[in-house]
């Protein structure tokens, strides 16, 4: 499963009550932040959520309401006892902007980082995606997948001969050797499932990267910077998206669920827009600050 807490969902600068972007993801006790605006250590406070688990942080961009709280995340974490390594995956300039802002804090523990072009990253069985948007300046979003195996089928396993002891290994998706034969995993699973999946991307205009991306996931968080109709053009030269063309993304999308954010300091009468958001697409809605949700495997039940 997946935990998911929306720390803010403030753009540009926080206000009273609203925070900045940001989202803490956690999986087996390792946590995953994405983005790390001003304040967002207060946010993880407020919402009761722990810094010592965070292992990875994913930056989107470069712009101060998406990486000024880093130097202070980072201090906090060095005195709250973290010697482990934090990882860190951004665009190319991540590593010298974060070390400038880093400079006048104490942080005990080796940051190492990450440029989005390596590719894809494996952190405590979560496969990190990152793709690129549609900004003003070099921006990434970001998709979350955790796989699942397929049944392992012990019926299976004894009919072809496979000593009980051999079996873990083919759980885990090793070959393993019984005398003179070779068995895989394939040989002892059921169909392939489902996993978990989810993406988080704001500060760009709808584009075919993002919807790709967000296509059939699980819970799609992306921005609806405006909501008055009037104000999409504002949207347009600033590379953002409204909250309309936000929901028609993800209904073409096909994602399950959505959760807008990264609103405007002006955008504060979300509720006017509710109604307008549902007729173009139903399953998505105006997130608010500390928002949570489990994301459970599908033929999961809540305990």
């Amino acid at each position: 499963m997946l935990d998911v807490c929306l720390l803010g969902t403030g753009g540009m600068m926080p206000l009273p009550g609203r925070h900045l972007t940001a989202l803490l993801l956690r999986h087996q006790g390792h946590s995953i932040l994405v983005d790390c605006g001003e304040g967002t250590q207060v946010a993880i406070r407020k919402y009761a959520w722990s810094m010592h688990s965070i292992d990875c942080i994913c930056f989107t961009h470069v712009h101060g309401d998406h990486v000024a709280g880093i130097s202070g995340l980072l201090s906090s974490m060095g005195t709250e006892g973290r010697t482990e390594p934090v990882h860190i995956i951004g665009p190319a300039q991540i590593e010298p902007v974060i070390s400038h802002l880093c400079i006048v804090v104490a942080v005990p523990f080796d940051v190492i980082f990450h440029t989005v072009d390596e590719g894809t990253f494996d952190f405590f069985g979560v496969t990190i995606t990152p793709f690129p948007v549609n900004h003003n300046i070099t921006c990434y979003g970001y998709r979350f997948d955790i796989d699942r195996l397929p049944v392992f089928l012990p019926d299976r396993a004894k009919a072809l001969g496979i000593p009980v002891q051999e079996w873990s290994k083919l759980q885990k998706g090793e070959s393993v050797r019984v005398g003179l034969k070779k068995f895989t995993p394939d040989q002892v699973r059921g169909p392939s499932r489902r996993g978990i999946s989810l993406v988080y991307s704001t500060d760009t205009r709808p584009c075919r990267s993002l919807e790709d991306a967000a296509y059939d996931v699980d819970l799609l968080v992306t921005e609806g910077i405006y909501g008055d109709p009037d104000k999409a053009q504002s949207a347009k030269e600033k590379k953002h998206m409204t909250a309309q063309e936000a929901a028609l993304l993800a209904k073409n999308a096909g994602a399950r669920e959505s959760w807008l954010t990264h609103y405007s300091p002006s955008f504060r009468n979300q509720r006017d827009y509710v109604r307008d958001i549902a007729a173009i697409n139903p399953t998505v809605r105006f997130a608010r600050d500390g928002d949570r949700k489990t994301i459970l495997f599908d033929d999961q039940e809540e305990e």
